[in-house]
């Protein structure tokens, strides 16, 4: 096992930098090389009075944008590339991505991000948008029917050449309800059958009044 680089002047003087700049203990590792771990870098930091820092969330805006070490931004032109190439196209999630790059997955998300590339909705968003679908058909199917035949009509009716631009379209055998829109092509008893999601009693619909279509 080879033996990490010692702790020269310079190089305890550059890890400090890098962590007031707010460069993470495994960071400082990584740019610093040598053999370095991480632990190694937190036992020098804590043995030379580095001040503590608050926990900052790897997510946050915070985090993306620090201020970071050039060495941490020098990211070849290739190697850019490969990483919008994997990510684009093949669709590998920034944790594979780290893993091929033996890098961590916040650096990844955080160069991808500075590249300007658009990123996919993470399993933990997909799982909330599907759970909030979920709620919302819940609630859709909580609320109480409307208590009317759909099928009757709620004045006098009008044929097709009766219509006018503000006569709702409402089909009710072999003519429409003609009274004034307020949703859509709907009056508003009809335009919250049509679009609200609210279910409505449906009576059998008589002789002469089948749907067509």
């Amino acid at each position: 096992m080879t033996n990490p680089m010692p702790w020269t002047p310079q190089r305890t003087e550059q890890a400090l930098k890098l962590w007031t700049n707010g460069c993470s203990a495994t960071e400082i590792m990584r740019i610093l090389g040598g053999g370095l771990t991480r632990n190694a870098v937190i036992g020098k930091l804590n043995r030379i009075g580095a001040p503590k820092r608050a926990p900052i969330a790897r997510d946050s805006a915070a985090w993306i944008n620090r201020p970071k070490s050039p060495a941490y931004n020098a990211w070849p032109q290739d190697k850019a590339e490969e990483l919008r190439r994997l990510y684009v196209e093949e669709e590998l999630t920034p944790t594979v991505i780290a893993e091929r790059f033996g890098m961590g997955r916040t650096a990844i998300t955080s160069k991808l991000i500075r590249m300007g590339v658009p990123m996919r909705p993470t399993v933990t968003a997909i799982k909330a948008m599907k759970a909030e679908a979920v709620k919302r058909q819940r609630e859709n199917r909580s609320v109480r029917p409307i208590p009317v035949d759909i099928w009757a009509p709620i004045g006098p009716t009008v044929g097709l050449l009766e219509l006018h631009s503000h006569s709702c379209r409402w089909p009710i055998g072999d003519q429409y309800c003609g009274a004034t829109k307020e949703r859509g092509s709907y009056c508003g008893l009809h335009g919250a059958i049509a679009y609200s999601g609210i279910p409505a009693i449906k009576a059998t619909r008589p002789h002469g009044m089948e749907r067509r279509g």
